[in-house]
């Protein structure tokens, strides 16, 4: 039954069963959900950043189905990002990560830094999350390092964030930063 039948439609609600839906695989009743909240004005940035995360998985190798995405999980993000452009919703952090999340697990670094490029150039600051992702990045197979030139000056790149966007080193950053050098 709807959400806004049963009288506790919000944003907060929505958000919550659409991410209940995806956490679960089933991304049949998320794609309805969202035509739903999307047709109702609650589709928002959260929910927007759910769907994304979930592309991210589905590049990794969870379950997904391409009613959420379509495997490659990058194509469905941009297509994803210009439609929350187009409903006049603006990207966050938060968005930009779930990008870069999916971009780091192909190893393709140069799209990894053009989509840190784009994010900045919004006027957005680069995050811990950010950052750790970058360089878990440095952790990927060989033959992907070779392919798109993953490099020291990566790492080097990744940890000059830190100062950019002063941004507080925490256990697990430190952790991270370690792995990648």
């Amino acid at each position: 039954q709807s959400l806004s039948q049963q009288g506790i439609a919000d944003s907060a609600a929505y958000n919550c069963a659409l991410d209940a839906f995806v956490t679960q695989g089933n991304t049949k009743d998320a794609g309805i959900l969202f035509q739903e909240m999307k047709k109702s004005g609650f589709a928002d940035v959260v929910s927007y950043n759910i769907l994304m995360e979930q592309c991210s998985a589905g590049a990794a190798g969870t379950n997904t189905s391409a009613a959420v995405c379509d495997g490659s999980g990058e194509m469905t993000q941009a297509r994803l990002l210009r439609e929350m452009q187009a409903a006049g919703l603006a990207p966050s952090t938060a968005t930009y990560n779930s990008i870069l999340s999916n971009i780091v697990t192909t190893g393709d670094m140069m799209a990894a830094w053009r989509t840190v490029g784009e994010m900045e150039g919004r006027g957005l600051a680069a995050d811990a999350y950010t950052v750790s992702i970058l360089l878990k990045g440095s952790r990927c197979p060989p033959g992907v390092k070779d392919r798109y030139g993953f490099g020291a000056s990566d790492v080097d790149r990744a940890l000059a964030l830190l100062l950019k966007h002063n941004i507080r080193m925490d256990e697990v950053l430190v952790n991270t930063a370690l792995e990648a050098c």
